[in-house]
C-alpha cells in the first residue's frame, strides 16, 4: 500500500466517522463547551479591565503637602502620582516591624 492509498484510507475513514451522529454530537458538545468556557474567560478579563474600584486617590492641599507626605513615609520613591498599591503595603508593613 502506498503512501497516496493510505492518505485515501485515512480520509475515508474520517468522513465514517464524521457521518457518525454520535461523533458529531460529541464534537458539537466539545465546540460548546469550549466556546462557553471562553466566553466565561472573557467575561471575567472584561469585569477585571472595566473595575474602577480598584484605586485609592488621596488629596493634599499642596504638591509640597504631598510630597511631604510621601517623603515622611517612605514611599517617594515609588512614585509621585500612580503608586503600585501592593508596594505601598510591603514598604508599609516592613516599617512597623
Amino acid at each position: 500500500m502506498g503512501f497516496l492509498d493510505r492518505k485515501a484510507e485515512r480520509h475515508k475513514a474520517e468522513r465514517e466517522a464524521a457521518r457518525s451522529p454520535t461523533a458529531n454530537a460529541e464534537t458539537v458538545s466539545a465546540t460548546l463547551a469550549a466556546f462557553k468556557e471562553r466566553a466565561k474567560v472573557e467575561r471575567q478579563r472584561y469585569i477585571d479591565a472595566t473595575d474602577s474600584e480598584f484605586w485609592v486617590a488621596l488629596c493634599f492641599q499642596s504638591r509640597a503637602a504631598k510630597e511631604q507626605f510621601l517623603r515622611g513615609h517612605g514611599i517617594a520613591d515609588l512614585g509621585d502620582k500612580y503608586i503600585d498599591g501592593a508596594a505601598v503595603d510591603e514598604r508599609l508593613k516592613n516599617q512597623r516591624r
